[in-house]
C-alpha cells in the first residue's frame, strides 16, 4: 500500500555546557533545545508477510531557537536546511501495526540570525532507529527514539564553528519522534 502525507516531528536536545571551562568557572547549565519539523512522508506499507515499510521524509527547513542563558547573548535563532530526503526502511506488524524504521535525517545549519550565514559544509546527521505504532482504525503512524546517535560536522567545518555545532545538536540526552498516515489519500 502506497501513502503521501503530511508529517510532522519534533527534535529535543538537551545541551550540556560545563562551566569548569569557563573563567572564572560557572555553574554546569543543560539548555533545553526542540526543533519542530514538518514535511511530508511518502512510500510502501506492504500489509502482508512480515510488514515491509519503506519511508521517504521530505523535511522542509526551518529554524529554532536556543536560549544561551547568558545575559550578554540571550535568545539566538539557528536557521536551518534539510537538502536531501532521509529515506528509512523497516517493518510494522501488519495485523498489531508495532514496529518501526531506521533513517538518517542530516540538518545543515545556513544561519545564525543577527551573525550571518555560517560557511558550508555545515551537516549534522541525526541517526535514528524509530519505533512506535500504526493506528489499526485510523493509519495514523506515531514512532519515536530516546537517544538516537548524532553524526556532527568536523572540528573544522561551518566556519570552523564544526565543534560547537556538533556539542549543541551533538547534547547528551536527545530524542525524536515523527507521526504521519500511511493511508492511501484519496484523489482530489
Amino acid at each position: 500500500m502506497g501513502f503521501n502525507s503530511p508529517a510532522t516531528g519534533t527534535v529535543h536536545i538537551d545541551v550540556f555546557f560545563s562551566g569548569a571551562e569557563a573563567d572564572p568557572p560557572t555553574d554546569d547549565v543543560i539548555i533545553p533545545v526542540d526543533v519542530d519539523l514538518a514535511g511530508t512522508a511518502s512510500g510502501t506499507w506492504v500489509k502482508g508477510g512480515p510488514g515491509a515499510f519503506n519511508v521517504t521524509l521530505d523535511i522542509d527547513g526551518g529554524s529554532f531557537e536556543l536560549d544561551t542563558q547568558d545575559p550578554n547573548v540571550g535568545v539566538i535563532e539557528i536557521l536551518y536546511s534539510v537538502n536531501a530526503p532521509a529515506v528509512g526502511t523497516g517493518a510494522f506488524d501488519p495485523s498489531t501495526g508495532v514496529g518501526g524504521f531506521s533513517a538518517t535525517l542530516t540538518l545543515t545549519i545556513d544561519e545564525i540570525v543577527g551573525l550571518g550565514p555560517i560557511p558550508p559544509a555545515c551537516d549534522t546527521g541525526l541517526d535514528m532507529a524509530l519505533s512506535g505504532q500504526i493506528d489499526p482504525a485510523t493509519g495514523e503512524l506515531s514512532v519515536s527514539q530516546d537517544s538516537f546517535s548524532v553524526i556532527s560536522p568536523g572540528e573544522t567545518d561551518c566556519g570552523g564553528l564544526g565543534a560547537l555545532f556538533g556539542q549543541l545538536l551533538g547534547g547528551p540526552d536527545n530524542s525524536a519522534s515523527f507521526s504521519f498516515s500511511v493511508e492511501p489519500q484519496a484523489a482530489a
